[in-house]
């Protein structure tokens, strides 16, 4: 896994996010998260979990390589329709019972 400097809370989502990482420079254990950036779209990564909180040591690991082109329309596709299908199960059901 190879690390880098540059880690934004405005790219990424925590759903979905896994214990057991690395620990971080702080000494913490470190979370999978996924980012949903237009240029690494799907991508899992590990980074320091103080980074909302501005204290983070800047700690970042990529698990997954980049993903092609194809790839990336094919997960973005997937999201958008996994999200439609939310909404119209909320729609079919406005008290949330299911």
């Amino acid at each position: 896994m190879s690390s880098s400097n540059s880690v934004s809370s405005s790219w990424v989502t925590e759903s979905g996010a896994s214990s057991g990482g690395p620990q971080c420079y702080c000494g913490v254990t470190t979370y999978m998260k996924t980012s949903y950036t237009e240029h690494n779209f799907g991508r899992r990564f590990y980074s320091c979990p103080n980074y909302k909180i501005k204290r983070a040591c800047e700690f970042f690991a990529w698990v997954d390589p980049p993903m092609c082109e194809h790839g990336k329309r094919v997960l973005k596709h997937m999201r958008d329709r996994q999200e439609r299908l939310n909404v119209d199960k909320k729609s079919a059901n406005p008290e949330g019972g299911g």
